[in-house]
């Protein structure tokens, strides 16, 4: 029983090591911005996520994250709508909802936008000496259906930006660490932040 316990161990292990080493290199890859800001960089892609709205209204149902992404080399990068989910505390996943469904829970997008619209971050200057910068498009303040798009894609000597929304089922936000995912078959993207107690100083 004590070998087939040790058998079962070094199994475990060796099931746990990979993963352990991933989730690890993945943080590797993570530098805070500032007080509300992080980026992901590794030799593929570079993203970056400000989540101000967030941290000053948990307690609102909507929020909205100013998410920004440039390949790192030569080749382009596809981001589909879908490959953008965020992870909750509890280890739920929102997927963007679809702008109709945006534009009839918060009708008043541009003001909630405005009341949030503070020069604290800013880290799309760190993105804008690419020679060009272009919208996702996947959501339109001003409700437009001609404005939004499903894709984007971003060319090697361009950056691409945008106002993501997501919404809460159980109507605020909780305390504890969020994470920003952009995955696809090219890139796997990872932002872990914290609003509320979990905040990091």
């Amino acid at each position: 029983m004590i070998i087939k316990s040790k058998r079962v161990s070094a199994l475990a292990l060796l099931i746990l090591l990979p993963l352990l080493a991933s989730a690890t290199s993945q943080s590797d890859n993570v530098k805070r911005l500032g007080k509300t800001a992080a980026e992901f960089k590794n030799a593929r892609v570079r993203a970056a996520v400000d989540w101000i709205d967030l941290a000053l209204h948990p307690q609102k149902k909507w929020a909205f994250f100013e998410v920004w992404i440039m390949p790192m080399n030569q080749k382009s990068i596809e981001i589909r709508r879908e490959n953008i989910t965020l992870i909750l505390p509890d280890g739920s996943r929102l997927s963007l909802p679809e702008q109709g469904e945006l534009t009839a829970g918060l009708p008043e997008i541009r003001r909630v936008m405005a009341m949030t619209d503070v020069p604290i971050e800013r880290i799309g200057n760190t993105f804008r000496p690419r020679r060009s910068t272009q919208r996702f498009g996947f959501h339109e303040a001003s409700g437009a259906p001609f404005m939004v798009f499903d894709s984007c894609t971003v060319g090697q000597l361009s950056a691409a930006y945008g106002d993501v929304f997501f919404a809460n089922p159980s109507g605020a936000w909780q305390n504890g660490t969020y994470r920003l995912e952009i995955k696809n078959g090219e890139i796997d993207v990872a932002i872990p932040f914290s609003i509320g107690s979990a905040q990091e100083k």
